[in-house]
């Protein structure tokens, strides 16, 4: 895996604007309270040529990839296409770099193969909000 600091970004927040809520206020904060730089996608891209290229290189540039899970982001094709690219880096650098998060109850079958056979960090029991963040620290040794 390439030296920490060669990224812009320890982590890349890849979550739908109906989850944002919930990322600007519980993710977030305790991420940058860690000291992680973060970046959060926020513009929608078109699926052209340019705007996966955009996604490609973006990803790119953080050393890890967040995936908020939700209804909301399991229907949300740029977010699947991120998810994607994510997943095909872990392949080729044969490196750990997604980080699957869940926020909603979901059945496991609503949950792409691909994601669902990684650990995947859960935030949907209030009663361990402090396990799940420990662990998702972890991945960054903070």
């Amino acid at each position: 895996m390439p030296d920490q600091s060669t990224y812009s970004y320890d982590a890349l927040i890849s979550a739908s604007l109906q989850d944002r809520p919930w990322v600007e206020n519980t993710l977030l904060p305790r991420l940058q309270a860690a000291g992680l730089r973060i970046f959060v996608t926020e513009m929608v891209e078109p699926l052209d040529t340019e705007g996966r290229a955009k996604i490609t290189r973006r990803i790119g540039e953080a050393r890890y990839v967040v995936a908020v899970l939700s209804p909301a982001s399991l229907e949300n094709r740029q977010l699947q296409f991120e998810w994607e690219i994510a997943i095909e880096r872990n392949f080729l650098t044969r490196t750990f770099c997604l980080v699957p998060v869940k926020i909603a109850p979901l059945d496991d079958s609503q949950i792409p193969s691909q994601l669902a056979a990684l650990t995947t960090v859960d935030f949907t029991k209030p009663d361990k909000l402090e396990m799940a963040f420990a662990y998702l620290l972890s991945i960054w040794e903070v």
